[in-house]
Order: C-alpha cells, then structure tokens, then sequence
C-alpha cells in the first residue's frame, strides 16, 4: 500500500544512520532530531495522500452500521 513512499525514507534514514556511525564527532542528538524529522515528515506525507481514511480504520462492527 505505502511502499513507494517508504523507500526513499528507509534509504534517508538508513543513510543518516550510515553518516552517524561514521562521524563519532557529531553529537547523537544531531542524529536523532534528523530521524524525527524525516519520519514526521513521511508521517505527514502518507496522511495528506489519502491513501488510508477515516472508515478504513474503523473496525469492521462500526463500518457496517
């Protein structure tokens, strides 16, 4: 369903991952503000899609009636 749009972000954090073991130097915390910001930023993406809606995450009892 989403895996076209989750590719480039597994690629962007795998890579800030890569760039955070290389560089001991960085403080981690450059790193994880990085992670939260590109997942938000995915999040949000995937909720303005449309892809997923309001009923398709009902549970099925609720939808029926």
């Amino acid at each position: 369903m989403h895996g076209k749009i989750m590719l480039p972000l597994a690629t962007l954090v795998s890579l800030n991952a890569f760039i955070g073991e290389m560089n001991p130097t960085i403080d981690f915390h450059v790193f994880a503000y990085v992670d939260v910001s590109l997942k938000m930023l995915f999040g949000i993406l995937l909720l303005r899609s449309g892809s997923i809606t309001r009923t398709s995450m009902l549970p099925l009892d609720l939808c029926r009636g």
